[in-house]
Order: C-alpha cells, then structure tokens, then sequence
C-alpha cells in the first residue's frame, strides 16, 4: 500500500451561499481566518456515496465524491443549519442528516462527513485545527478516528502510539521530522490498514483521518502549515455532513473547490487552495 499524490485542475461550480465571504485566495494558498470569517475544509468519509449538501435551504454543492477533500474555503462566522441528502435526491426529501452548524469567527476548521456507530447511519463532526505543540525537531501530527467500528490502534515505525482511538474521536502527536511508517490495528483484533509512510515535517500540521465502515476503511490526509491555523479550538459533535465537488477522476483525493458565490450582488472565486494526499487502504 502506498500514498498516491494527484494534482489535478480547478473544476468550476457555481453556487449561491451567502455564508462565504467575498475572497479571491492565490492558487496554493489559504486566506487567514478573520474576526467575522473561518476557513472550511469538508472532509467527505461516507465511502461509498454520492451527496449533495443543502446550507440554510439552499443547495451548496451536488454529487460529491467519497474520499475526497474540499480545499479551504471562507465561511462568514454566524449560526447555520445544514442538511445531508443521497446525490440526485428531491431538495423536498427528508435529508439522510442535518445539523444545526454554527461557525465561530477566526478559526481553521475540519467539517468530516462519516457513518455513525452503526456503520449505517450518516454523522458528521467538527474539529478545530490548531496548532499542537512539537519540539524541536520533531512536527506535529493529528490522528482521527472517523471510521465507524471498534476502537483502533495506531502504531508508527512498528510501535504502538496511541491506544484504543474510539470513533469519532482524535490523538494528537509530536513526531521526529521525516518518513513515518504509520499502521492501524483494530484493538484485540488484527490489522485494519497496513503501513503506509507519512511524511512529518516542523512548519505545519498533518492531519490523518480514518474513515469508513467495518474494515473498508482508508486514510485521508490533509496538510495545514503553522502559520496558517487560529489558535483556538471547538469542541467536536455529531451530524450529518459533506461537500461535493466535481473533479476528474484521476484526481480522487484533491477536491479541486472553485466557487462562483454570489453574495449582495458581489461575485467572489473561491478557488482551490492545497489538500492532502489520500492513503488507501486497498
């Protein structure tokens, strides 16, 4: 098993949410989080299913792809509410999940999409991505257990780092700089995910998520740099969530996010910023 990287081109998709901010970001680079602004990324983990996403009503994005990555997006502070439907559905339909979504001002957030306990059911929870504290040498990175199942075992370079990672839930390490072998066990079972390497570096964070049900599961990566992420944390909950987006198939882990947003008669290109690279578990 290894890490497969793709870069791929931005793929346009227009949409209507007043929720975005106007931002015209550089190709490659994130806007900071402001005092009235935060920077969304979805994190798509319902292997298996296509979703659409409705924000306040109003459908945001369509036929987004599992395993999947959006790129940072801006997203106004304010309370919002957010309704998860299987692609193609009728916007009148029950949704599969909905959630009540407040986003507070200046922060660097994770939205991941995934199935509950039951393996079934669609859930959705919040992280924040601050900035955890590595020493010298060594740089940060955070795993999350998004992956409906028993609790796991994470080993790196062979060795047990965290123990017994329930679902949803996140470990936060600091390892030495450079190639990891990064493995995961289900806990009194065997194997989940064989090793795959992970490349640590000091001026940013790696955040790894585990997603998926029973052991169709995978890694999903996502690289933040340092000085990129709010300091401040939110608390994680449960709901239903995800981002779709259109990409080329040769692309499956960058979500290539280019947005028309129409916002008080105000165009404003949201346009792919960087993602991370997918770690398959096949």
């Amino acid at each position: 098993m290894k890490i497969r990287t793709f870069a791929g081109g931005v793929v346009a998709l227009v949409v209507t949410w007043g929720a975005f901010a106007s931002a015209s970001p550089t190709a490659g680079a994130e806007t900071a989080p402001t005092d009235t602004t935060s920077q969304v990324t979805v994190v798509h983990g319902l292997r298996g299913q296509v979703v659409d996403v409705y924000l306040d009503g109003t459908r945001l994005l369509e036929s987004f792809q599992p395993d999947r990555l959006t790129d940072p997006m801006t997203v106004t502070a304010g309370k919002h509410h957010l309704d998860l439907r299987s692609g193609g559905s009728d916007p009148a339909s029950t949704p599969k999940a909905s959630i009540d979504l407040p986003i507070p001002a200046n922060q660097n957030l994770a939205v991941v999409a995934h199935y509950g306990a039951d393996g079934q059911s669609w859930a959705v929870t919040v992280y924040s991505n601050d900035v955890p504290v590595a020493g010298a040498g060594a740089g940060a990175v955070v795993f999350r257990n998004d992956a409906a199942g028993s609790p796991v075992d994470i080993a790196v370079d062979g060795a047990t780092l965290v123990n017994a990672l329930v679902s949803p839930g996140e470990s936060r390490q600091s390892l030495g700089e450079g190639v990891r072998s990064v493995s995961v066990n289900t806990t009194g079972a065997g194997v989940l995910v064989p090793a795959n390497d992970v490349t640590v570096a000091t001026d940013g964070v790696t955040y790894l998520y585990l997603v998926g049900s029973g052991t169709g599961v995978t890694w999903l990566s996502q690289r933040v740099e340092a000085a990129r992420v709010a300091p401040a944390r939110i608390s994680t909950g449960n709901s239903g969530l995800a981002d779709p987006d259109r990409h080329d198939t040769d692309v499956p882990w960058q979500v290539a996010a280019a947005a028309a947003v129409v916002v008080g008669g105000t165009i404003a290109a949201i346009r792919r910023g960087r993602a991370g690279a997918i770690l398959n578990a096949g």
